[in-house]
């Protein structure tokens, strides 16, 4: 499954957390008075905030040498996750997508409440930017936009004949 677009800036979050985490956890584990060491099997072990750094230079080195698109940056270093950290990034994939969907199903079922039409507009141009797939054509974003409209002037607003959104408005 393709993950659903998320912003650069909700990524950038995200890592940041966990690099925050990561480097709390490596600290607390020395203070502790653990040592990384080598396995039973003398592989090394680096604590995981090196880890990370390394991962971050190894990625950012890929990216460069092979002069990748700064759209293709997050599916390409996602691709490269492995163990907790790829377990990490699905959850957060799921949980996005979850809320997505739930936001799907309030577009859908959006009605003006207390005769507010401008916090009606208001919430469906929200729920229509973070839901593009829904409202796909101006004609399918007109129809959805009345389909919430009360009553007594759905009739109206569609005899109208809007051709974009504005009109319909």
């Amino acid at each position: 499954m393709v993950p659903k677009q998320i912003t650069q800036a909700a990524i950038a979050k995200l890592v940041a957390d966990e690099v925050a985490k990561a480097l709390r956890n490596d600290r607390a584990n020395r203070n502790a008075g653990g040592a990384w060491g080598q396995n039973q099997n003398n592989q090394n072990l680096d604590p995981p905030a090196l880890e990370l750094c390394r991962w971050f230079e190894k990625t950012e080195c890929t990216f460069a040498i092979s002069k990748c698109a700064e759209r293709d940056k997050v599916i390409f270093a996602t691709a490269t996750l492995q163990g907790r950290a790829l377990s990490w990034w699905n959850s957060q994939v799921a949980t996005l997508d979850e809320e997505i969907s739930r936001m799907e199903d309030e577009l859908r079922n959006l009605e003006v409440k207390n005769h507010d039409i401008a916090a009606y507009t208001h919430r469906f141009n929200e729920l229509s930017m973070i839901c593009p797939e829904i409202v796909s054509t101006e004609k399918k974003k007109i129809k959805q936009y009345i389909s919430g409209l009360p009553s007594s002037i759905k009739g109206e607003t569609m005899s109208s004949k809007p051709a974009n959104l504005n009109e319909a408005v």
